[in-house]
């Protein structure tokens, strides 16, 4: 059986984010706004669909979000 890359998956920007995230405890939007100069609409949108691939896992509400890497 052939290993999935994450970028065989994945968008450039969204494979960035994931190995991002990867190194840290958590992030939030407003972490992924700052470190690569998207808007946050965007940064949210991102984390949603990394979420719905179950490369993260977010936790808690509305503007206090975090989301983690699922190893």
């Amino acid at each position: 059986m052939k290993k999935t890359k994450i970028s065989d998956k994945l968008s450039d920007k969204l494979s960035d984010i994931v190995v991002w995230t990867a190194s840290k405890e958590f992030v939030s939007t407003n972490m992924v706004v700052s470190q690569f100069g998207i808007d946050e609409r965007n940064a949210r949108r991102y984390l949603t669909r990394l979420v719905d691939l179950k490369f993260l896992s977010a936790e808690g509400e509305n503007k206090n979000k975090k989301y983690r890497y699922r190893k």
